[in-house]
């Protein structure tokens, strides 16, 4: 259950800064976000 929620979450990921390619402040932020929230765990 958990790798696969892993590899939604990564494709998700992979996608949306693809999609946001010329944004890369939004990219930074939601990185940095992402790091916040495993460094809680």
């Amino acid at each position: 259950m958990a790798p696969f929620f892993l590899f939604t979450l990564i494709a998700v990921i992979l996608a949306q800064q693809k999609a946001d390619s010329h944004l890369p402040a939004k990219i930074r932020k939601r990185n940095e976000m992402f790091e916040a929230l495993a460094s809680n765990n």
